[in-house]
């Protein structure tokens, strides 16, 4: 779930993630996560989401349109007819 290059950010990590598993009210967790977020963005501020599982359509009269993952559409080698 979190990754960390530092031994000791990994260890507050699973620190924080042990709190917030025995939290047993909801301001419990709302602290537990906001620690985990604070150390999110000091050790990992840019997170990419990426999607292995997607669908694209298109005409049969397109070839060579390639789709992304993301939704992109590359249209380097497509044609029509």
């Amino acid at each position: 779930m979190i990754l960390a290059h530092r031994p000791v950010a990994r260890w507050r990590q699973r620190h924080e993630l042990a709190v917030y598993q025995a939290a047993v009210d909801v301001d419990g967790q709302k602290d537990a996560i906001g620690k985990i977020q604070r150390l999110l963005h000091e050790d990992a501020p840019a997170c990419y989401h990426t999607f292995f599982n997607y669908l694209a359509g298109h005409s049969n009269e397109v070839q060579g349109l390639q789709t992304t993952s993301l939704g992109h559409l590359l249209f380097q080698n497509a044609t029509k007819g």
